[in-house]
């Protein structure tokens, strides 16, 4: 929690008390999910969304759902799933830019050395705070694979400098180990956002995410075409009527027709039945039923829609 401009100047009490609240959420958070493991790296994680927050409860409620979705793969029992996502990082670099993508390869260069920044979401290697948060916006507002191409468009971003290296796996090493004083965050989140259009995850992760669990966030067979590769009528049928009918269809897990049908048959069968319990009950369903058929009807015509105008996104992200 030292490493950040906005906690450098912190008294020795208040970063104790900081720690503490940290040290809460945590413990709180691996005791609620036993099969969760706590790898190196994932402080970085929780101290920013701390700082973020300040309270412990919310803190906790936004950790808690980064933890089983974002970061899901880094808290397995071991790193293999999580070298393997690591191994996705320079083949998509060499896709978009050969260059870089040859002169890393001419080093041998393994991808192990981006492993801090996709575990912790760049928050242990920036020490601005702004920068962090503005990647945090960024990833959260994503599929959890788009910490892959961010990692790619650093890469891709630093090229001049990189390409006057020597193709040494040690020069290499440290170059990437000393981050930029200066960087265009808006900059380097727009490229990212056009590399994922540019080589969607469906196409060019299709293999590799076989092998990952099903159960995994990041299983991207599962993940819908970027909207430049489907129209307006596609994107209705496919993708939002089955929300709208679950939505309508069914409340808290429960079916909702099971309910009139019960009304129903009470009404019918029953000797001497409590009408206007039962007129009551079948009026407050009507309500609800009207209410779900708006709302249906509202996520079905609605698109999402980018909020932030600060980052440049031309098209919205589908997750």
């Amino acid at each position: 929690m030292a490493h950040h401009d906005i906690t450098m100047n912190y008294s020795d009490s208040e970063r104790e008390f900081q720690r503490a609240k940290l040290k809460k959420v945590m413990l709180t958070l691996f005791y609620r999910y036993p099969d969760l493991h706590y790898i190196q790296g994932f402080h970085d994680i929780c101290t920013i969304i701390l700082l973020i927050c300040g309270d412990e409860c919310k803190s906790y409620a936004m950790i808690e759902g980064l933890a089983n979705a974002h970061f899901r793969e880094s808290l397995r029992p071991s790193l293999d799933r999580i070298v393997k996502i690591l191994d996705w990082v320079l083949p998509l670099v060499a896709r978009a830019d050969p260059k870089v993508g040859h002169h890393l390869k001419s080093a041998n260069m393994p991808s192990f050395f981006t492993l801090s920044w996709i575990l912790t979401w760049f928050s242990h290697n920036f020490t601005n705070f702004e920068t962090i948060c503005r990647i945090f916006d960024f990833l959260l507002a994503h599929h959890p694979v788009l910490s892959v191409y961010l990692a790619a468009s650093f890469i891709i971003s630093r090229r001049e400098e990189l390409l006057k290296l020597d193709q040494d796996y040690a020069a290499i090493h440290a170059f990437f180990q000393n981050m930029p004083d200066e960087l265009d965050i808006d900059v380097l989140l727009s490229s990212c956002n056009k590399l994922y259009l540019q080589f969607p995850p469906v196409v060019f992760f299709k293999n590799r995410a076989a092998l990952l669990p099903p159960d995994s966030p990041l299983f991207l067979t599962n993940l819908p075409p970027v909207p430049s590769q489907r129209n307006w009528v596609t994107s209705l049928i496919t993708y939002r009527l089955p929300t709208v009918l679950k939505h309508l269809l069914f409340k808290n897990g429960r079916p909702l027709v099971v309910r009139w049908l019960v009304l129903l048959f009470a009404l019918l069968l029953h000797k001497d039945p409590d009408l206007n319990m039962l007129f009551t009950s079948l009026l407050m369903s009507l309500y609800r039923l009207a209410r779900i058929i708006i709302v249906a009807v509202l996520r079905l015509f609605i698109s999402p829609v980018d909020q932030n105008p600060r980052i440049p996104i031309a098209q919205p992200v589908y997750v």
